[in-house]
């Protein structure tokens, strides 16, 4: 929903599907890295969207997330203000 509702107010939302998201199995649960490379996905995804689509503006990303998600997002920040 908060998707949705950005998207309506104009943000570009990029949504990618972290390192351990459920439905992909016990490996990919197993292979969850608090702070490793979940973060490291998150920022790849940002670099990409801000190389590739020049209405994004690198100095005006934010970051949202809950659960697991919001864990990412925080560790995200702290390494990557």
């Amino acid at each position: 929903r908060i998707v949705r509702e950005l998207v309506a107010q104009g943000y570009i939302v990029v949504a990618p599907e972290y390192r351990g998201s459920t439905g992909y199995g016990r490996g990919t649960y197993e292979a969850i890295d608090y702070g490793g490379r979940e973060v490291q996905d998150v920022l790849a995804a940002r670099d990409w969207v801000v190389e590739n689509h020049p209405r994004v503006d690198g100095d005006r990303v934010g970051l949202i997330g809950w659960s697991h998600g919001g864990l990412i997002t925080l560790h995200s920040l702290f390494d990557h203000p």
